[in-house]
Order: structure tokens, then C-alpha cells, then sequence
């Protein structure tokens, strides 16, 4: 591999294998009465983690001798993905951060371990996240079924490095950003867990709003709908006409425009035209996917297509309520139940999901609930914004500041 990049003065491109070790680890998970008991950096520990650090629940196993020796991890190590079933995840870098006296690297990783009068090994993680560096990987792995890469096209990776104080204050900075990406990202998992808490308390009744004191009555679906229906039939080789939904419509939850089918402009289908409230209901899918949920509230014209049921409340329920209530445990223990499975896929009947039974509070209540869980919507809404555009900062500046589009001085904030 050949860098292209024109690099700045002062700064070299350099092999990998001339400034870092690189050791191919072949240590499996198997126990044995006369070995080592160590614990075993894995695969997905390092695929889910940017750092090995204290904390991380790693496998206990054991190893021999020699296998301690080689496959120790220290701080300051790169690991990275060596086999993958999809060569995009080839590569992928995790920095050990942490001192360790009895982890090993795993199976399908390597270690990389820079010379460190050379290269900072936080630098080189982060160098290793760069699209790029990721696409050079990504055209070496060889493999069908499963990839993976050589020794040989590890070693010969030829990437650029600055003076080492320039790579420690770009490691530095970028940090910064991690940092601010991990407290987003945990503000976000708590706000999900507050969200997943206020409905299983709000919509079993178990926490009532001051004020509220009628009770709750026992409903089954059909009883606060006027249609549960299926799809019309369509040919899904035809690409112009009525905008038709499908089942990936609404795989996340909401109805995606962009992932719709389309029917004959001659058809007859104008009682398939969705009406602003229609939630359609996944009732033939995976059973990952089964009962899955969107609200239509409205916007560009859609119709009804196949594998979707459509569910049309009436006045003695808030649409926004009824989606809520089949999101929830509930919902998804409901749906998981009742679902049939095949080969491929579960499926569940327009007359089980009309059957669907819960205790539903009058309209004010129902108004009051829908309010509370759509506020921490919108502020999980706000924060998922907010750490889309701090990776792209992330990833923005990486591009410069790892490329040399962009100097740091060691003793000042970035230039440019």
C-alpha cells in the first residue's frame, strides 16, 4: 500500500510493520486443567469499544505459557477486527487504555503495538478510523463466507505520522470529542430508560396523574376501532402509481416515505387511502419484527398495501395512546404471543390483534399520558441530533487533522 496523501513538512509515511509489532492472536476459548486462568479480549469487545478499559466483562478462559507471554495486552496497544463475516468490519480499532495482569487478545484479532518513541497509540486507533484507511482494509480481505487479513497486509499498511508530540495533541483533541460523544450517548440511554419506565407505569395505571381517580375500563381492540383490516394486493414489480405501504415502511417504528412500493395508477384503490391517525400493525414478519407499529399523521398520499394490517381508531381513543400501548411490554409480550411461526417468519390474524385486551383510561387521562411520554420524545429527539452532529464534527476533524489538512502545535489549540 502506497500513501497518496501529500503530507505536510515534517511529517513521514511509514509501513506499519516499521514502527508497530503486529501479532496475529490464535487464542481460542476452550479451558484447560493445565493451563493459565486468564480472561480473553474478544471479537465484540473490541467491535462495540473505542477503549479497552477496567470495567468490560470480559470471558474467562485459560492459555499456556507462551500464549500469556505473546497475547498479554498492555496500554498503549491497538486492537483491531482480523476476521469478520463482512469485510466493512474489517479493522475495526479499539485503543487499551488500562493496565491489565491477565487479559489476553482474543481469537480474529490482532494486536498492534507501536514503538513507542515513534507513535502514540492513541493516534494510531484513531488513524485507523479514517475512511480511507478502513477502505484500504476493507479491499484486502479475502474470504466468502467469512474474511480476513494477512499478516502481510497488515504489515505493509502505509499510513502518515507526524512528529510524536503533534500525534499525542491530536489524540488529545479528539478525545475531546469522544468524550462529549459518550456523555450524549449516556444522557441518551438514560432518557430511553425513563421513557421505557414512565410508560409501563403510565399505561398499566400503576402511576396516575393527581386529579385522575376514574376507573380504567377493560377494552379489547376491536371494541375502540372502526376498521382492522389487511393490504390490498399489488404486483411489487411495478415501479410508478399509488404509493403503496410495504412491510420495510415501517421498520423503525415510522412510516418511511422512501420505502414504499407502487401499484397500478389504473387500480381501483381509493379505500386503501390512509387517513391521518391509521397505525399499521406488522402482523407477517420475523419474529424480531412482529407487531411492529406506525402512526400515519398525515403529509404526502399513501396507501394501504399487503402484510401490514391497518388499524383505524375510533373516537373513544387517542391514535397516539394506541401506538404507545402496543410499543409497550405489553404491546410486544402481546404480539410475541400470539405469533405463529414458520420457516422464515411468524405471523399473527386480524382477529387475534382485534382480541388484544388492556385497561384504558377516559380521554383527558389518555391526552395527559400521550403529552408526558411525546416531551421526553422530543428531548430524545434533540439529543440524538445533537450526537449525530458531534460525530460529524468528529469525523470531520479527524479527516483534517490526521491528513495534515490542519497543523497543531503541541503547546497551542488547532491551526489551520
Amino acid at each position: 500500500m502506497k500513501s497518496r496523501l501529500k503530507l505536510p513538512l515534517g511529517w513521514r509515511s511509514s509501513q506499519l510493520d516499521e514502527v508497530a509489532d503486529v501479532i496475529l492472536s490464535n487464542v481460542d476459548k476452550k479451558s484447560y486443567d493445565d493451563q493459565i486462568p486468564v480472561r480473553l479480549c474478544n471479537y465484540t469487545d473490541v467491535y462495540y469499544n473505542d477503549k479497552i478499559i477496567n470495567g468490560l466483562d470480559f470471558m474467562e478462559a485459560t492459555a499456556t505459557d507462551r500464549e500469556v507471554e505473546r497475547f498479554k495486552i498492555h496500554p498503549g496497544d491497538v486492537l483491531i477486527t482480523k476476521d469478520s463475516e463482512t469485510p466493512d468490519d474489517i479493522a475495526v480499532p479499539a485503543l487499551v487504555e488500562d493496565a491489565f495482569d491477565d487479559v489476553l487478545c482474543g481469537y480474529h484479532l490482532a494486536i498492534l503495538r507501536p514503538d513507542s518513541t515513534a507513535v502514540s497509540g492513541a493516534y494510531l486507533s484513531f488513524l485507523l478510523g479514517l475512511h480511507w484507511v478502513r477502505h484500504y482494509f476493507f479491499t484486502l480481505a479475502n474470504g466468502v463466507t467469512r474474511y480476513g487479513l494477512t499478516s502481510d497486509a497488515i504489515q505493509k499498511a502505509v499510513l502518515p505520522f507526524p512528529p510524536l508530540p503533534e500525534q499525542k495533541k491530536i489524540a488529545e483533541i479528539l478525545s475531546t470529542w469522544d468524550d462529549a460523544i459518550a456523555t450524549v450517548s449516556r444522557l441518551i440511554e438514560s432518557k430511553r430508560a425513563l421513557k421505557k419506565g414512565l410508560m409501563q407505569q403510565l399505561l398499566t395505571g400503576k402511576r396516575r396523574f393527581p386529579g385522575f381517580t376514574k376507573p380504567w375500563t377493560r377494552t379489547k381492540l376491536r371494541e375502540i376501532t372502526s376498521m382492522i383490516r389487511n393490504g390490498a394486493v399489488y404486483d411489487i414489480k411495478t415501479r410508478i402509481g399509488y404509493p403503496m405501504t410495504r412491510i420495510e415502511t415501517i421498520s423503525n417504528w415510522v412510516i418511511d416515505f422512501d420505502k414504499v412500493g407502487h401499484a397500478d395508477p389504473d387500480a381501483k384503490l381509493n379505500e386503501y387511502k390512509l387517513k391521518k391517525g391509521d397505525i399499521l400493525y406488522s402482523h407477517i414478519n420475523s419474529l424480531k419484527h412482529i407487531g411492529k407499529v406506525a402512526i400515519y399523521k398525515g403529509g404526502p398520499d399513501l396507501y394501504h398495501g399487503m402484510n401490514l394490517l391497518l388499524i383505524r381508531p375510533n373516537t373513544g381513543v387517542i391514535a397516539q395512546y394506541l401506538y404507545l400501548l402496543f410499543t409497550s411490554v405489553k404491546g410486544r409480550r402481546f404480539a410475541i404471543r400470539y405469533a405463529k411461526q414458520a420457516v422464515n417468519q411468524a405471523s399473527i390474524n386480524s382477529s387475534e390483534v382485534a382480541s388484544f385486551t388492556f385497561d384504558l383510561p377516559d380521554i383527558s387521562e389518555q391526552m395527559r399520558i400521550v403529552d408526558l411520554i411525546d416531551m421526553v420524545d422530543k428531548e430524545l429527539e434533540m439529543s440524538t441530533e445533537h450526537l449525530s452532529k458531534l460525530c460529524a464534527e468528529k469525523r470531520g476533524l479527524m479527516q483534517k487533522l490526521l491528513t495534515g489538512q490542519v497543523r497543531v502545535k503541541v503547546d497551542e489549540e488547532v491551526s489551520g
